[in-house]
């Protein structure tokens, strides 16, 4: 299992979205996109999962080109989670969340198929909703069921667009989490994350996307340094560790 970009780039009109991002992610783990708004995060995992074409460079997929990749066979390869999802408002949650099994049966879901369906409910605490609509549920439970339908993909891959939206703080480190648990049982899990602390406390890996390219990857306690948070974010801010040698990073704006 390996996902690479070679000199990816992306462009709207004019405007370069995405400027030859390298990229090599090769071993499960849960790996974290930093950078400000409009700096490239949700153009490039929209582009990992075939939703914008790239303009120059390559996307490949254990060796095999994005574009290669028959339709089919996406839907058991990656899973994604946008910033806004589109539902059926008069959809029962039960009803949203088997669609999530959809690329394994085709017209009637097995026992299999509830039963996981069963286990995301009570992962995800939304047993006492299974039966409401979407339409009748709060925006950090939709939330919650919209990341419960894309883990029942079971898919390798799983890209997510600011996940935390929405949630409390519970549910927040819930999901984070869960996110580590799926990355130990050998997935790729990618998302874009404004919390630096939970980033730095959860993600494996952090790239660090400025003004469309990539300043910096590896490890968080070593890219979150106040060089790269003041380039990227112009914010100051320093990792410092507690007396349990837990690290944590306190952000600051000058004004």
């Amino acid at each position: 299992m390996k996902l690479e970009t070679a000199n990816l780039s992306i462009y709207y009109k004019q405007v370069e979205a995405l400027q030859r991002i390298n990229m090599n992610l090769s071993r499960p783990g849960v790996y974290g996109i930093v950078g400000e708004n409009g700096s490239g995060k949700s153009t490039l995992l929209k582009s990992l999962c075939g939703l914008c074409q790239p303009s120059s460079g390559d996307i490949l997929y254990t060796n095999k080109a994005l574009k290669d990749i028959p339709l089919a066979e996406r839907a058991k390869l990656w899973a994604y989670v946008p910033q806004r999802s589109h539902y059926d408002r008069s959809m029962q949650v039960y009803d949203y969340l088997i669609l999530g099994r959809k690329p394994y049966f085709t017209w009637t879901p097995s026992t299999n198929d509830h039963n996981r369906v069963k286990s995301v409910l009570s992962l995800y605490e939304l047993d006492h909703i299974a039966s409401r609509t979407m339409s009748q549920i709060s925006g950090g439970e939709r939330q919650r069921v919209v990341i419960g339908r894309t883990i029942l993909q079971d898919t390798p891959y799983v890209y997510l667009d600011e996940p935390t939206n929405n949630l409390d703080i519970k549910h927040q480190l819930l999901l984070m989490k869960q996110l580590q648990h799926y990355a130990e049982q050998g997935k790729i899990v990618v998302m874009a994350v404004h919390d630096l602390n939970l980033a730095l406390r959860y993600c494996d890996h952090i790239y660090i996307l400025a003004k469309g390219a990539l300043l910096a990857e590896g490890k968080p306690e070593e890219v979150l340094t106040e060089k790269n948070l003041n380039e990227a974010l112009q914010i100051k801010g320093q990792i410092h560790r507690d007396d349990k040698g837990k690290i944590y990073l306190y952000p600051e704006i000058d004004m």
